[in-house]
């Protein structure tokens, strides 16, 4: 596995973690592994469109925890 790939496991990772702090609950593992992926597509391609997919997914869950 190239560092690059790690790096990006481990940023998508903390992301996760980031918005999970944020939410004030665990999200269910489908979204987390769905986040983590886009993410992780994003920060390896260098493309914002997988950093914008994360960002309207976070703010989807948010939205359905502060209901």
């Amino acid at each position: 596995m190239s560092d690059v790939s790690e790096q990006a496991r481990f940023a998508a990772r903390a992301f996760v973690v980031r918005v999970e702090h944020e939410m004030g609950e665990p999200m269910n593992e489908h979204l987390r592994e769905r986040m983590e992926f886009a993410y992780e597509m994003g920060y390896m391609r260098g493309v914002p469109d997988g950093m914008r997919r994360v960002m309207e997914m976070h703010d989807e869950a948010l939205s359905k925890v502060v209901r």
